[in-house]
């Protein structure tokens, strides 16, 4: 009797490892990551310059940042499968480092906040700052908050923490771990939002809807949903290329479009399907092969990073508004992000990679395949 007429099936249809995803990026990615940042951009400009840009201006500031985060859950899921987690972190380290330490510093030197008399009690802060971990403790991230987008590298560092986890425990993300992130996130926004977590506020910041939305809405647990997506996306490429891009594009549209009927707090996990119907939608389509967009997408993690501080550089000590301040601002942004792109980013990005090893299987892959190989060996010595 054969294996399939015990019913059995063969072990390359067995459920043990991810499924077989993505090894080539897709230049469409680089289209969604220019996307983002330029809603970034274009959200605080118009908050700061004025003017009127039909969505983004109102909603790039939700928008850009969630889709990075679902870009994220993509990639770094990626990458912890491809790399072990020894090499994992390293790249991580020397890709988002050194490139945030020197905004992060050449900004605090421009605001005096780097004097021996202002750090005299603020040492501990200043090192919390420097490891990403500012937004789990609201005075540190204030007492140096020059960048004023820096509470997401937070988010983004405990999404690195997390996916190893999740993978080594769960082989991959399924439908089920997205339900499962769905639900967390969603219990955790409406704890906030009944305000049974000001408690984890300093008591001068509990009754401050400002900081209640920067230190609590805007955690991890409420945007964990996000990364949770991408990752979906990620490990069930296979299924999900066969969808139609224009009907993944009409569904983005629709939940965009009904906003004003759910969006009862933010960020809300419906905005993050429309957000993966857009991601899912461009991997579906053909490429786009464009320079600038290859060019915005490279730099756009040095745009993120300073692209604020030189908008409120601008107003305060340029005294530029309207139309013209913003042209100034965006003029800095991207000389200031091209320049350290190719001077600290690539650089420490190569590095990075000379400091880990052959890419091979991650320690949770080797695992699940020894699994497959020893149900294999079961297998085999079964009678005919």
């Amino acid at each position: 009797m054969t294996v399939l007429n015990k019913g059995l099936r063969p072990s390359a249809s067995i459920a043990l490892a991810p499924a077989e995803a993505p090894t080539s990026p897709n230049p469409n990615i680089a289209l969604m990551r220019a996307l983002a940042v330029a809603a970034v951009f274009i959200h605080h400009a118009q908050a700061h310059f004025g003017g009127k840009i039909p969505f983004l201006g109102d909603y790039g500031g939700q928008f850009g940042p969630q889709l990075f985060f679902v870009i994220s859950g993509f990639l770094i899921c990626g990458s912890c499968v491809k790399y072990s987690t020894r090499d994992f972190f390293i790249q991580r380290a020397f890709r988002i480092l050194p490139a945030y330490w020197f905004y992060f510093f050449f900004f605090c030197a421009l605001a005096g906040l780097l004097s021996p008399h202002y750090l005299q009690d603020r040492v501990d802060s200043l090192i919390l700052n420097m490891l990403m971990l500012q937004q789990l403790f609201p005075t540190s991230l204030l007492e140096f908050e020059v960048l004023h987008v820096s509470w997401t590298l937070t988010v983004e560092l405990l999404w690195y923490l997390c996916v190893p986890v999740l993978i080594a425990v769960l082989g991959r993300i399924s439908w089920r771990t997205a339900v499962g992130a769905t639900v967390l996130s969603t219990g955790f926004m409406l704890l906030v939002w009944h305000n049974y977590l000001n408690g984890l506020l300093p008591t001068h910041m509990q009754d401050v809807f400002g900081y209640r939305y920067l230190f609590l809405f805007n955690s991890f647990p409420s945007q964990l949903c996000f990364f949770v997506f991408g990752g979906y996306l990620y490990f069930n490429q296979p299924k999900l290329k066969t969808l139609n891009p224009l009907l993944l594009m009409a569904a983005c549209v629709a939940i965009f479009l009904a906003k004003p009927f759910y969006i009862n707090f933010n960020p809300v996990f419906i905005t993050g399907i429309g957000i993966a119907c857009l991601m899912q939608a461009a991997l579906n389509s053909a490429p786009v092969h464009s320079k600038l967009v290859h060019w915005l997408s490279e730099i756009s993690f040095s745009v993120y990073l300073c692209h604020l501080a030189i908008i409120m550089l601008v107003i305060d000590r340029f005294h530029m508004t309207g139309a013209r301040g913003a042209m100034v601002a965006l003029a800095l942004t991207l000389a200031m992000s091209f320049a350290t792109y190719w001077l600290i980013e690539k650089p420490s990005i190569a590095l990075g990679r000379r400091l880990t090893r052959k890419p091979g299987p991650s320690a949770h892959r080797s695992a699940q395949n020894a699994v497959v190989t020893l149900v294999d060996a079961k297998l085999a010595v079964l009678p005919s």
